[in-house]
């Protein structure tokens, strides 16, 4: 590739305009069409940023508005919200310790709305063992 990707750009690569690599695009820009080249989590649990990564700054701008919505998202605890955001977010290299926060509340929220449907559905018990039962069926869902 001996120019840059970006439609608008289209600036030669030579030995001072260097390529950039974006590894979600597959793409070369130059330096001017990357964003800041920085280190992110490899893996949710890791204290420091363990992996360089450059990308485009179409890829990055679509990036952070996916981790701004999952962020939205988890604020408001709606279970759909969190759901469509994390189908939408699915193929995008977003933070992994974000990704991982937003999976383990959507189990939470899913569990929470399978007990309230459970709830719901029982008004009335006529006896201690169906009081019993259903608190056993709750304790399995918790």
């Amino acid at each position: 590739m001996k120019k840059c990707e970006n439609k608008d750009c289209n600036s030669k690569f030579d030995f001072k305009n260097i390529r950039f690599y974006c590894s979600q695009s597959t793409k070369f820009f130059c330096k001017q069409c990357v964003s800041k080249e920085s280190w992110v989590y490899e893996l949710w649990q890791s204290k420091e940023p363990t992996r360089p990564v450059c990308r485009s700054k179409p890829v990055a701008s679509l990036i952070n508005s996916h981790e701004v919505e999952i962020r939205e998202a988890m604020k408001s605890t709606n279970y759909d919200l969190v759901d469509q955001a994390l189908q939408k977010s699915e193929s995008i290299d977003i933070d992994c310790r974000l990704r991982h926060d937003a999976e383990m509340l959507h189990k939470k929220l899913r569990q929470e709305l399978k007990i309230n449907k459970f709830l719901d559905a029982k008004h009335h018990h006529n006896s201690y063992k169906e009081i019993r039962k259903d608190v056993e069926t709750i304790n399995n869902y918790i």
